[in-house]
Order: C-alpha cells, then sequence, then structure tokens
C-alpha cells in the first residue's frame, strides 16, 4: 500500500470513528431526555447530526491537535524467528532479506518507487480501498440526487400552485399566525400534485395544501395551518435538510439512521404541541389528524418537504398527543447538550491521535528494537496553510474586522493601509467610506464614495442596501451619486426602460384591479424611477380594500426622491389607511430621512395607538383573550374620541368590541366607521357580523348584500365565517353565495 491510500484510509477511518463518538454521545444525551419534551429531543438531534456532517470538513480545515494516544509501534528484526519464515518458504536467508527490503522501503520513500510491481495483498488491499471510497461516493451521490430531485419536486408544485381564496383561507391564516406569534409571511398553496398538507423552504417559507381542501372544515383548515406554521415557526424544514444531508453523507451508519428518525418523528410531536399550546383540544386535533391518514392513497415519504401526517408511526404519535406530558419548548438542559454537542464535534475535528514513541526494547535473542520512522501526516487544506500562502499584508482583514467591532476610525486606518499596499483597493475605499459614514461625516463619506465609483467599485448593488450608508440618504449628493449610478448600469438602464413602458401603457389604459398597479409600482421602485412609482401606488390605493401598504410604499418613494413633505403626507394616509406593523415603520431605511422631523414622530405615535394586538380570535375565547379585547378596545376608543374623524380607530373598536363578545357596541363603531367612509367593502362586512351575532339577521342581510355591492370578496367566506352561523338556514344566505361563487367565475 503506497503513502497516499494509507493517508485516505486512515482519513476516512478517523473520521468514521470520530461520527461514530459524536452519534454514540448523541443517543446517550437522547437517552437521558427521553422524559423531556419532544422539542428538546428535535434539537439534540439535530445538534448531533449536524457534527457529524460538519466533521469531515472541519477535519480538513481545523489545525491538527496531536495527541500521543496511540500504541507505540515496535518493530523486532529477527532473522532467525519463526514468524519471519512463516512468510516464504522456510529459507531464513530469503524471509530476511524481504524483511531488510520492508525496512528500507520505510526508511526511504524513494526505495518503494523502485518496485517493479507491488505484491498482491498490496493490490488486494488498494483495491479494496478503491471499492469502499467508489461505493461510499456513488451512494451518497445517489442520496444526494434523490434528495434534489425532490427538492426540485416540491418547488415545482409551488410555483404551479393556485392561490387559495381569501375568503375561505385568510382568517384561518390569520388566526393561525396570531395564536403562534408568527411574524414572518408565508405563501399559502392549493395544489393536485400534493395528498397532504406540507412546509418547504427556509427564506421564502410555503404550504402547500390538496387542491381539494376547499372542502375541508374551517376547523381542520385552521388546524393545518396551525401545524404547517408551526414548522416555519421552528424552522424544521432546515433542519430537516441538514439531516436528509448528513443521512447522505453517512447513509451506511445505523446511529445516523436512528438519529434521523427521531429528528423526523420529533419534529412533528415538536409541532403538535405548539398546536396545542395554542389552545386547542387534544381530542378534535388528533380526530382531524387520523381523517387526513385514513385519506392518503400510499404510504411515501416526501423528500424535500414536511408532510404533515404519515401512515408510518401515527399509532405512536396519535398515543402521544393523548397522552400527559410535556409539551415546552426546548429546555435549558437540551439547549446545553445541543452545545456539548456542537463542542464535541470541533474537539473531535480537531483532534488527531498520534502513536507514542516506540518502546526500545532488545528481543530475548539479543536482536535490536529500531525506532519507527515518522508515518505523513494527513491534512487538507489546513486553515494555517491558507492564510501562510495568501501573500496579502492583511490590513484589509483588519480593517472588516474593526468595522464590524464598531471601532470605524481605525478600520479607516487600516483600510488606509491596504490601499497603500495595493491590497483590495477599491473594496477598501469604498469601506473607508462607510466608516465615515458611520462617523458621521457625510462630507468625507461622499467624497470616498465618489474615489471608489472612479476607481472601478460597482457601487449599484450596494449605495440603497449598506445599513452603513443610511445616513447619507438624506443628502442631495448622494441622491445625485444613486442616480448617476443607476443611469451608467446597463442593467438598471434596461429595468428602468421596462417599468417605465408598463406604466405608460397602464396609464393609457388603466386597470380596474389594484394588483397590477402595486407589481408596477414595485418595478418603479427598484428601478429608482420614484415618482412614478409614487403614483402607480396611489393608484394601487384608490382600488384596494386596504390601501394601507400601496400608500406606506408611496411614502417610501417620495422619502427616496427627497420630498419630505409629501412623504409624510402619505405615510399619515397609510397608518389612517390601515398599515399596521409600527417596528417596520421606525426601522425601514427607506424613510431614515424623515426620522429628524417631529411630524413622524406623531406619526409613529399614531401607529402605536393603531395597531391592533395580535390576540386569539374566535367565538370561544378564554376570559384572559376577552379582557384583552376589552383593553384594546378602551384603548381605540380613547383615541376616536380624540379624533373624531379617525375611522381607523372605530373599526379597530369594532373589531375588538366583537371579540369581546359586545356586539351592539361593535355595530354602533363599525357604523361609524362606515359613516366616515373607512374601507366601506370590509367595514360592512364587519356589521353585517355584529349584527348577525346578536340575532339581527335582517339588519345582517342588508349589511351583507351592500358589502358585497360595495365590492367585498366573500367568495369563501360565507361558507366559513362563523360570525354568520345564525344566517345560514336562511335561504336568502343560499342566494348570496351562489351570487359570489359565480361572480368568482366571472
Amino acid at each position: 500500500m503506497d503513502a497516499l491510500d494509507l493517508q485516505f484510509a486512515r482519513f476516512v477511518l478517523d473520521i468514521a470513528v470520530k461520527t461514530t463518538a459524536l452519534l454514540a454521545v448523541t443517543g446517550i444525551a437522547l437517552l437521558a431526555l427521553h422524559k423531556a419534551s419532544a422539542a428538546t429531543r428535535h434539537l439534540v438531534a439535530v445538534a448531533g447530526l449536524a457534527g457529524a456532517l460538519a466533521i469531515p470538513a472541519l477535519a480538513s480545515l481545523l489545525p491538527a491537535w496531536d495527541l500521543p494516544v496511540l500504541p507505540g509501534e515496535r518493530r523486532v528484526l529477527e532473522e532467525g524467528s519463526w514468524d519471519t519464515r512463516k512468510l516464504g518458504s522456510g529459507d531464513p536467508s530469503w524471509a530476511s532479506l524481504e524483511v531488510q527490503a520492508r525496512e528500507a522501503a520505510l526508511i526511504s520513500p524513494a526505495a518503494g518507487l523502485s518496485r517493479a510491481q507491488p505484491g498482491i495483498v498490496a493490490l488486494a488491499r488498494r483495491a479494496g480501498i478503491a471499492w469502499v471510497a467508489i461505493t461510499w461516493a456513488a451512494l451518497s451521490a445517489l442520496a444526494l440526487a434523490r434528495l434534489l430531485v425532490g427538492l426540485a419536486r416540491v418547488r415545482g408544485a409551488a410555483l404551479r400552485a393556485a392561490a387559495p381564496p381569501r375568503e375561505g383561507w385568510a382568517i384561518p391564516y390569520i388566526r393561525a399566525s396570531r395564536a403562534l406569534g408568527l411574524r414572518r409571511f408565508v405563501r399559502l398553496g392549493l395544489s393536485d400534485e400534493v395528498e397532504v398538507a406540507m412546509t418547504a423552504g427556509a427564506r421564502e417559507p410555503v404550504v402547500l395544501v390538496p387542491a381539494g381542501a376547499g372542502a375541508w372544515p374551517e376547523e381542520r383548515r385552521r388546524l393545518v395551518l396551525l401545524h404547517e406554521l408551526a414548522h416555519v415557526k421552528r424552522f424544521d424544514w432546515l433542519s430537516q435538510l441538514v439531516c436528509e444531508v448528513a443521512l447522505a453523507l453517512w447513509w451506511f451508519h445505523p446511529l445516523a439512521w436512528i438519529a434521523a428518525a427521531r429528528v423526523r418523528r420529533d419534529a412533528e410531536l415538536a409541532a403538535d404541541d405548539l398546536v396545542l399550546r395554542a389552545g386547542e383540544r387534544p381530542s378534535v386535533y388528533a380526530g382531524h389528524l387520523l381523517d387526513i391518514v385514513r385519506s392518503l392513497r400510499a404510504n411515501r415519504d416526501t423528500v424535500g418537504a414536511m408532510a404533515m401526517a404519515r401512515a408510518s408511526g401515527f399509532e405512536s404519535r396519535l398515543r402521544a398527543l393523548l397522552e400527559a406530558r410535556r409539551r415546552g419548548p426546548a429546555s435549558a438542559a437540551g439547549r446545553v447538550a445541543a452545545v456539548g454537542l456542537s463542542s464535541i464535534a470541533l474537539l473531535l475535528a480537531a483532534v488527531h491521535p498520534t502513536p507514542a514513541r516506540a518502546s526500545e526494547q532488545a528481543c530475548e535473542t539479543g536482536g535490536h528494537a529500531t525506532a519507527p520512522s515518522p508515518e505523513p501526516h494527513f491534512a487538507i487544506g489546513k486553515a494555517r496553510d491558507v492564510f501562510a500562502n495568501l501573500g496579502s499584508s492583511g490590513f484589509y482583514e483588519r480593517g472588516l474586522a474593526l468595522h464590524h467591532e464598531g471601532r470605524y476610525q481605525e478600520a479607516i486606518q487600516a483600510f488606509r493601509k491596504a490601499i497603500a499596499r495595493d491590497e483590495r483597493s477599491e473594496a477598501s475605499t469604498y469601506n473607508i467610506a462607510c466608516g465615515y459614514a458611520r462617523l458621521g461625516d457625510r462630507e468625507a463619506a461622499l467624497d470616498w464614495l465618489e474615489k471608489a465609483s472612479a476607481i472601478g467599485f460597482d457601487l449599484s448593488n450596494y449605495l440603497m442596501a449598506d445599513d452603513d450608508l443610511l445616513s447619507l440618504r438624506a443628502d442631495s449628493r448622494f441622491r445625485d451619486l444613486v442616480r448617476r449610478v443607476r443611469e451608467e448600469s446597463s442593467e438598471g438602464q434596461a429595468r428602468s426602460r421596462k417599468a417605465i413602458s408598463r406604466f405608460e401603457k397602464m396609464s393609457d389604459d388603466p386597470p380596474a384591479s389594484a394588483d397590477p398597479w402595486y407589481s408596477v409600482g414595485k418595478e418603479l421602485l427598484k428601478a429608482g424611477e420614484y415618482d412614478r412609482a409614487a403614483d402607480a401606488f396611489r393608484e394601487s390605493a384608490q382600488r384596494a380594500s386596504r390601501p394601507g401598504t400601496s400608500l406606506y410604499n408611496a411614502a417610501c418613494a417620495l422619502a427616496l426622491q427627497g420630498d419630505d413633505e409629501a412623504a409624510l403626507v402619505e405615510l399619515e394616509r397609510a397608518v389612517e389607511g390601515g398599515f399596521d406593523d409600527p417596528k417596520l415603520l421606525r426601522n425601514d431605511p427607506d424613510l431614515v430621512t424623515l426620522h429628524d422631523n417631529p411630524k413622524f414622530d406623531e406619526i409613529s405615535k399614531m401607529e402605536d395607538a393603531l395597531s391592533m394586538p395580535r390576540l386569539r380570535v374566535g367565538r370561544s375565547l378564554r376570559r384572559t383573550d376577552v379582557e384583552a379585547w376589552k383593553k384594546a378596545a378602551e384603548g381605540f376608543e380613547a383615541y376616536a374620541s380624540q379624533h373624531e374623524d379617525s375611522g381607523r380607530a372605530l373599526f379597530n373598536a369594532g373589531y375588538a368590541r366583537l371579540y369581546a363578545g359586545e356586539e351592539a357596541k361593535s355595530a354602533e363603531h363599525f357604523a361609524r366607521a362606515f359613516e366616515l367612509g373607512y374601507r366601506k367593502p370590509a367595514t360592512l362586512y364587519n356589521l353585517a357580523c355584529a349584527e348577525a351575532r346578536q340575532g339581527h339577521v335582517d339588519r345582517a342581510f342588508e349589511w351583507l348584500g351592500k358589502s358585497i355591492d360595495a365590492g367585498f370578496d366573500a367568495k369563501g367566506m360565507l361558507r366559513s365565517d362563523e360570525d354568520l352561523e345564525s344566517l345560514r338556514s336562511d335561504p336568502r344566505f343560499r342566494e348570496l353565495v351562489k351570487r359570489t361563487e359565480l361572480a368568482g367565475h366571472l
């Protein structure tokens, strides 16, 4: 066996042993935490598999830590011994020659090259190593290919999925998100390519439900969304992806399969626990799960997504739902165990066991022992070798580190030294501008940005995206620089021409829907055509049932253009029109130029006062939820008493009183909001709900019909909204359902 084969074999054996040790510790931790919550066990299992996935790369990149823990090698050259003779035909002289040749090969690497042919044993060893390597790589590649195909199928299904009707899904989605405290946007899709609801994606998550899910009762839709959004909240798809990649690498390892099975099982149990912690009854939830599993035609694992239910293992999952056990989030012990496993993975990757010094014992017959010649030390791309060969002064890296620590003046000096040594001069020049911007020196920052552009640094992807430059946005020189960079960029010119052309066509033949105007507004905003973008968003607001978002984007466009007064006007209209995100309003970099204006503080306070609390909704609320809605209603009413023309305050007060169980007050508030012209379709619909909950059937039908006439998209909502339960037995209700469904097909 030559040195390369020896090195590869030892590397494979080394990482296999280390991975086995890590997975064994993971298994012990899981046994110790068998009574902990599913979220705790899931965290520990994922940490173990992530470590198993990282060990090969870390072992190649981290500096080796040699530990002389292996037994020392002992070579005894004894020409007359029986052990030596048995290798040949019994001729001691022949055996002596073979031993001497092997010793020479160890001492002099060149001597090994002089051998004409390796022996049969060496050939067999090399063939065995090659077979192991090829088999391992081939099956790992097949497993990864299967995963990639699964991801591609899920992505294709997501792209082809149809958007569900708002009326049947909006309320369950909002309620599920609020119950879980989920603030991320998750796209919903109806697909005939899936049998069961599933979740995929990390940066832009999507929930796919079967095409026939529209026939599900409202309670099942809510429970399904609760479960899938729980996966999104816990980032289970990402942890499952790590699990699948680790399993592709260690496909032959039984401990890896055991850990992966625990990850899948505990991910589902943890999501179930979140559903139950949101206030759902275990028996009801278990019944819906059972019906979903019974409807499955085959027990197929969905690669690339988190499927809600599978027939395999469902019995144990059902027992876990109904039995009393811990259902909380990951415990402190689980987090400590996960950190410990990560530390163990780093330690194992860095440790390099080496033989102890050879014992220098003489054999009984008077022979002598030779000290072992050092074996080749196997390392691939050690970090210390990489940095030793960079050939750079290191001032650029030092500048970056200082900048990230907030030591901007020192970072600027380091970048200046990097420029003096011609080390990444363009990027160093740009980073000096960022440092001055952070220090508040606008003139110096803009001067260095001009220098960076002049020497060839591409500013087009940085000026409006880099947080370091936020303090410059109010400066006219900065706006001129942004405009000039976009004009000089061929890609920016093409984007701008395309957006302007679409906007002008729509201006000549205006679409009735808000969506096209909103879409072209986003295109114009990205292209830097801020005045046209603001006009497009205003057009969208005039046609939207909830204009707040469109007006907010118009305010952003005007602020970026430098028209602060107009931006503040649109921002105030956005808040009054229903824009509900105080955190975004305060932190949006597009509005940074407005922060010094006292009017912006007034608008921020108004947004805080009018923001709807994230509380549970429905007819069967707990006392604490009802009291919270009453408190919220009192706040909105106090605001409305001071701002009599605030339709949003009255609308929010009506909404809060509705879920506080005070329908008469709710109807009164909605009626006043309607008189002020606030979101007439939605206000009329909610007024109908308030009247229906009081049993005022005729008045409810009157307002319901007016809401549909005003443009409220009630398709699906009529069938699912529990507030309209008292109307469903009336023939007029069936007529309204037919009317809305017919309108949806036109």
